[in-house]
């Protein structure tokens, strides 16, 4: 019996290594999916540079998250890596967004209730303890119309991406 309890034992603790791994990748998609949401937002920029420049920042600091997630799990990750997995995600957006505005819609409010946490929580590092449990719907419904018109924008302009644009421009001269 002491020895059945001793297999069960080793065996749950030899499978906390793939929990931990298991959740540190979904901090880091769901952070690179928010610095995507997050790059798309930037399109306020032309009516409102503050909250352009703020959204900028979010949407690297959520890039930075995804990098120390990976490294968590033994991944390491440049700038350019991050930069081309946000371009990917970018592009599923845009492909969402065209079948389910509201389903895109729903996560950009989620990306912005976390980071409301991020900001009020006493130590803002701390950006696991801030996952939200659900959606800050005070803070949605004040950003609401610039998420939609953010995306619609983008939508409109086709899945206009940094790095593709400046590989065209490059290309071009």
């Amino acid at each position: 019996m002491k020895n059945s309890i001793t297999k069960i034992f080793v065996f749950i603790v030899s499978l906390l290594p793939f929990y931990v791994q298991a959740s540190s990748i979904d901090y880091g998609n769901q952070a690179i999916r928010c610095s995507s949401i997050y790059y798309v937002l930037t399109k306020v920029t032309e009516s409102n540079p503050d909250l352009g420049n703020y959204f900028s920042n979010v949407a690297q600091y959520y890039s930075a998250i995804y990098g120390e997630e990976r490294k968590k799990v033994g991944i390491s990750t440049s700038n350019g890596q991050a930069i081309k997995q946000r371009d990917f995600v970018l592009k599923q957006l845009h492909q969402q967004f065209q079948s389910n505005q509201s389903k895109v819609i729903e996560e950009a409010n989620f990306c912005l209730s976390w980071t409301e946490n991020i900001r009020l929580s006493s130590m803002q590092n701390d950006y696991q303890d801030a996952y939200p449990k659900k959606i800050n719907v005070e803070l949605v419904s004040k950003f609401e119309k610039i998420v939609t018109q953010s995306f619609l924008a983008w939508v409109q302009e086709g899945p206009v991406i940094n790095s593709d644009a400046l590989k065209n421009a490059l290309k071009s001269k």
